[in-house]
C-alpha cells in the first residue's frame, strides 16, 4: 500500500461531554472553534458543565462510562492474544476517571457512527476516541480543550497512478465513515465515501473495489506492523499443503485456533491454495491467514483476492517484494547468505524466513547473521519440530518458528483434528515457557 503523507489538516481532538440530552442547551459549550489546520491552544477555556449534574451523577454512581470505537489501533484496541481493551485514548479515559475517584466503564462501537448517537441517547457520559471538535460539535456538545494533535494521511495502492494528492479525490470513493473526521476530508475533496474501518479499507484497496482511503498516520503505521507482531506473539507459524481444501480447510482452521494458533501458511504448492485460503478464512474470521512458496506477481494477487494477510516466498525476488509492498501486504522472503541479507536490507525487509533453517545451518549459522545484519527478526522455517522448538525461539533473533510438523499430511488427510489441536497446544505451551521463563 503506498502510504501518501500529504496532511491537509491537523486536527485537534478533544473529549466529548453530551449537553443537550442534559438539558444544557447549545449555547453549554464555549470553547471557542478550532480551525483543523490550527493545533488548539493549551490556554482555551474549557467547556462548563455546571448545572446539568453530569459531574454529580458520575460522583454519586462511582463509574464514568465511556463511549468509544474500538478497533481504532493504536487508540482503542483489543490486544491480540488478551482480548484487553488498550491505547492511547484508553489511558487517558482511565486517568479522567482516576482522578474523579470514580471507574472506568467502557461502551465500545464496531465503528464510528454509532459513538456520538450513543451518547445523543444517554447510553454513556463522555466520549474519548479521536474527537475532532469541529463548530458543529461544539454546538451540540461540550468539549474540553484539545490534548492532542492528529495528522492524516491519504492511502491508496500501490499500483494507483491517478491519485497523486488529495486534489484527486474528487470523483474518487473513499472507504471512511461519512461522519467521521477523516471521511469529512475525503468529502472536502469531492470523494464519495462509504462506511468501513481500517481493515476494511485497506482489503477493498488491494482487490480495486475503492480507490482511496483516509486516517490518522499513526493508525496507518500501526496497521502496517500489526500483522508482523501478532505472528511474533503467537510464535510458531503452521505451513499447510492442503490437496482438498473443500473439505479440510474449514475443520483444519478451528484445528489451529482451538489450540491456540490463529495463524496458518497455506502454500501454493497446492493447486487449490487460494481457494483454502478463503475459506479458512470464512471459518474463522480473526484467524491470519497466509500465502507461502508464493514465486509470481499472479500468485500474489491471488492470495489477496481470498483474503491473505501475509506473502511468504522461498527465496528473495525483488520484484515480488515491492510489489507486495506496493500492496501494502507483509512479506516474509526466504533469506539465507548474506547477500540475502543485504539486499533485504535495502528493500526496507525487518522480518525474514530463514528457510530451508536446518539445512541451511540452522540456528548457529542465524545467529552467525545477526551479527552484521542486527536490523532483521528471523522466522526460521524447514526442519522445525516439537524436538528443537523451544531451542530456536530461545534465540532473541527469531521472532517465531514454520513448521509442518502439527499439519502434517497424514494429520490432514486422516481427519486426526484432536491431534492438529493437541500438536498446537504443545508447541503453545512452549512458546510460552521461553517467553515467559
Amino acid at each position: 500500500m503506498k502510504l501518501k503523507r500529504l496532511i491537509p489538516s491537523v486536527l485537534s481532538l478533544a473529549l466529548v461531554f453530551s449537553l443537550a440530552a442534559c438539558g444544557g442547551g447549545s449555547g453549554s459549550a464555549n470553547t471557542p472553534a478550532q480551525n483543523e489546520t490550527t493545533p488548539a491552544q493549551s490556554e482555551t477555556t474549557p467547556a462548563q458543565t455546571e448545572g446539568d449534574g453530569s459531574l454529580q451523577r458520575v460522583l454519586d454512581a462511582g463509574k464514568l462510562t465511556i463511549g468509544a470505537e474500538g478497533n481504532w489501533i493504536p487508540y482503542v484496541y483489543n490486544e491480540d492474544g488478551t482480548g484487553e481493551l488498550t491505547g492511547f485514548e484508553v489511558e487517558v479515559a482511565k486517568e479522567v476517571a482516576a482522578r474523579l475517584g470514580v471507574e472506568a466503564e467502557f461502551q465500545i462501537s464496531d465503528s464510528w457512527d454509532p459513538v456520538l448517537a450513543g451518547l445523543d441517547a444517554a447510553r454513556y457520559d463522555i466520549v474519548i476516541c479521536g474527537v475532532n471538535p469541529n463548530p458543529e460539535r461544539q454546538e451540540k456538545y461540550a468539549c474540553s480543550i484539545a490534548y492532542a494533535e492528529n495528522p492524516y494521511c491519504l492511502v491508496v495502492n500501490g499500483d494507483n497512478t491517478e491519485i497523486t494528492s488529495f486534489d484527486d479525490l474528487d470523483g474518487k470513493l473513499c472507504i471512511n465513515s461519512p461522519s467521521s473526521a477523516a471521511g469529512q476530508i475525503a468529502q472536502r475533496y469531492g470523494a464519495t465515501t462509504a462506511d468501513g474501518d481500517l481493515t476494511a479499507a485497506m482489503e477493498q484497496l488491494n482487490t480495486g473495489r475503492a480507490d482511496a482511503h483516509v486516517n490518522n498516520v499513526a493508525a496507518v503505521d500501526a496497521y502496517m506492523d500489526a500483522i508482523s507482531k501478532r505472528i511474533s506473539e503467537i510464535g510458531v507459524v503452521p505451513v499447510i499443503k492442503l490437496n482438498h481444501p473443500q473439505e479440510d480447510a474449514a475443520p483444519l482452521a478451528h484445528a489451529l485456533c482451538a489450540g491456540g494458533v490463529p495463524v496458518a501458511e497455506v502454500t501454493f504448492r497446492a493447486a487449490g491454495a487460494a481457494q483454502a485460503i478463503r475459506l479458512m478464512t470464512e471459518a474463522c474470521p480473526d484467524m491470519l491467514v497466509g500465502a507461502g512458496t508464493v514465486l509470481t506477481t499472479d500468485q500474489v494477487d491471488q492470495a489477496l483476492e481470498a483474503g491473505a494477510k501475509f506473502i511468504v516466498t522461498p527465496g528473495l525476488d525483488p520484484d515480488i517484494v515491492t510489489y507486495c509492498q506496493s500492496k501494502g501486504v507483509p512479506v516474509f522472503p526466504g533469506c539465507t547468505t548474506p547477500t540475502d541479507y543485504h539486499t533485504a536490507n535495502k528493500l526496507g525487509l525487518e522480518v525474514l524466513k530463514f528457510f530451508p533453517a536446518e539445512q541451511s545451518g540452522g540456528l548457529a549459522k542465524i545467529k552467525a547473521m545477526s551479527a552484521p545484519f542486527p536490523m532483521f527478526k528471523i522466522m526460521p522455517t524447514g526442519g522445525i519440530s516439537l524436538k528443537n522448538l523451544k531451542e530456536y525461539l530461545s534465540s532473541p533473533v527469531v521472532c517465531a518458528c514454520g513448521g509442518s510438523y502439527m499439519v502434517t499430511a497424514d494429520l490432514i488427510d486422516n481427519h486426526k483434528w484432536d491431534e492438529i489441536t493437541a500438536l498446537c497446544q504443545q508447541s503453545v505451551a512452549i512458546v510460552k515457557e521461553v517467553r515467559n521463563g
